[in-house]
């Protein structure tokens, strides 16, 4: 009896194929999961920055006579205190954020969102943070009663049309005559910290 002895010299190009196919699959599912990582990665650093930027406000407010940069303090839009978190829009005498660390709160002074959008108009004008998430502050009364939200969106959160709707009394915002209502459809407002 002969013995016939094949030698194997390497793979064929079918399971050559199989593997690259697998390898494909296996890299498409991964970049997937990093992507979700980092929308939440990024969402809990925009919930953690929102969280230190009101505990200094409340600081400022014991620091100052219960001033939360508000009405007339020249800082934000028209100087009422709402608006961009750093802005350089030209409605704006200061941003909070230059306000804050003006005032020595610079832990804060250097937050800004983990997408590096700072604010809207001519803050950017090449469009590039156009519906992208940026920190908001709003200075209202609500139940009559003074109160100051800090707002992002957040990628990882569904949208609403209505989200800002009651937040203020008629939706009226210092420093904005269109008021907050719209903020959920044009700035994609679905997170917020009440400060006061």
């Amino acid at each position: 009896m002969v013995n016939v002895r094949r030698t194997h010299q390497g793979f064929t190009i079918v399971e050559l194929s199989i593997v690259v196919v697998i390898i494909g699959i296996l890299a498409a599912i991964a970049m997937v999961a990093f992507g979700s990582l980092s929308k939440r990665a990024r969402d809990t650093q925009r919930t953690t920055d929102l969280a230190n930027i009101q505990r200094v406000l409340e600081l400022h407010a014991v620091d100052y006579n219960g001033s939360m940069l508000g009405n007339g303090s020249g800082c934000g839009a028209n100087g009422d205190g709402s608006g961009w978190w750093h802005s350089t829009e030209s409605t704006y005498v200061k941003s909070t954020r230059t306000c804050l660390g003006e005032a020595g709160y610079t832990n804060v002074s250097k937050l800004l969102d983990p997408s590096g959008c700072a604010g809207g108009g001519t803050s950017d004008p090449s469009g590039t943070c156009s519906g992208k998430p940026r920190y908001m502050i709003a200075h209202c009364l609500k139940d009559s009663q003074p109160a100051v939200y800090l707002l992002a969106m957040l990628e990882s959160k569904p949208q609403s049309s209505t989200f800002t709707d009651t937040l203020c009394d008629g939706g009226v915002v210092a420093g904005f005559p269109a008021g907050i209502t719209n903020w959920d459809v044009g700035y994609g407002i679905n997170y917020l910290v009440r400060v006061r």
